[in-house]
């Protein structure tokens, strides 16, 4: 059972740093890659919230699924058999 709990604090811990490097991605992640990629603006800006988009749906998808873990641990210790 404690190897469930680590997990879970491990992708909570994740979905954060998805949530982070989203919101990152989706303020200064066009200016980022138009300069460094010299790609034209507009597809870069495109680029950033298409990134950003990506990271919120993974960030959600794990943090459903570490709230699904942490659910069924105390389920399991509180049913018999």
């Amino acid at each position: 059972m404690k190897r469930v709990s680590i997990l879970a604090t491990f992708l909570k811990a994740l979905a954060k740093t998805l949530y982070g490097v989203g919101g990152a991605s989706f303020l200064v992640g066009g200016g980022l890659i138009h300069a460094v990629m010299k790609m034209d603006r507009f597809t870069a800006e495109l680029v950033g919230i298409g990134i950003a988009g990506a990271c919120l749906i993974l960030g959600i998808l794990v943090n459903e699924f570490a709230d699904r873990l942490t659910y069924r641990q105390e389920n399991a210790s509180i049913s018999p058999g």
